[in-house]
């Protein structure tokens, strides 16, 4: 998946699951406070959202490891998209 496509598909989906590498992360559309993106995990202290104003803006500044999601582009799966 190119990040292109991954922008597209955020800014059409509500809900996206997905793994990079040893991430889970999921992705939300319709907060209030924006588009969030959060590590699933089932330790609620650890399941902290944060929150970007658009999809390029979550690509390019949510980082893994010290890298922007957007230069992960091509070890992103995603396990569920509603």
């Amino acid at each position: 998946m190119t990040i292109d496509e991954f922008v597209q598909l955020i800014d059409r989906s509500g809900d996206i699951m997905l793994t990079c590498g040893k991430y889970k992360l999921t992705i939300i559309t319709w907060a209030d406070e924006g588009i969030g993106i959060g590590f699933q995990n089932k330790n609620p202290a650890l399941n902290k959202i944060q929150y970007f104003s658009s999809s390029t803006e979550l690509v390019n500044k949510f980082l893994l490891d010290g890298i922007p999601l957007a230069k992960l582009s091509d070890k992103i799966i995603i396990d569920q998209c509603t």
